[in-house]
C-alpha cells in the first residue's frame, strides 16, 4: 500500500510539473508574440511591398533593426501575393529540426497547410487572428 501511495506522489508531481512547464511555454510564446507584434507586421508590409529582397529559397535577412523578431535572423516566405501571404518566423530553433515559429497567414491554417509540406509540422495552434504557433517535427 505504501508503495502505491508514493507512485500516486509521484505520479500527481510528475502532472503537475507538466502543467507548469506548459504554462510557463505558454506565457513565454505570448510576451514574445506581444512584444513584436509590430516588429513583424512592418516585415511583413515591407517584403508586400518589395522593399525586402527575397532569395531563391524564400529566405529574406532581416536587418539589425529588426534583430530578435526570428531567431536566425531570417524570414521565411512560403508565399506573399495579392491573394496569399505565409511568412515564418523562426520563435525556437530545435535539435536537429524540431523548430517553432510564428507564423503569419493572411487566411487560416489552411492557407499554413497548402503551402508548408504536411511532413515537416507536427501541430499548428492559432495565436491569435492570421498568428500560429508552428511545431516542426
Amino acid at each position: 500500500m505504501k508503495k502505491v501511495l508514493i507512485l500516486l506522489a509521484l505520479a500527481y508531481f510528475i502532472v503537475i510539473g507538466i502543467f507548469i512547464f506548459d504554462k510557463n511555454r505558454e506565457r513565454k510564446l505570448k510576451n514574445d508574440f506581444e512584444s513584436k507584434l509590430n516588429l513583424r507586421e512592418e516585415i511583413i508590409e515591407k517584403i508586400r511591398n518589395n522593399e525586402i529582397e527575397v532569395d531563391e529559397n524564400g529566405n529574406a535577412v532581416i536587418t539589425e533593426e529588426y534583430h530578435g523578431i526570428s531567431d536566425n535572423d531570417y524570414v521565411h516566405i512560403f508565399i506573399c501575393n495579392n491573394e496569399e501571404t505565409v511568412i515564418a518566423f523562426l520563435y525556437k530553433s530545435g535539435f536537429p529540426d524540431e523548430s517553432q515559429y510564428i507564423v503569419y497567414s493572411s487566411n487560416d491554417d489552411k492557407l499554413i497547410k497548402k503551402h508548408v509540406d504536411k511532413s515537416l509540422y507536427s501541430y499548428i495552434e492559432k495565436i491569435e487572428n492570421n498568428w500560429y504557433f508552428v511545431q516542426y517535427n
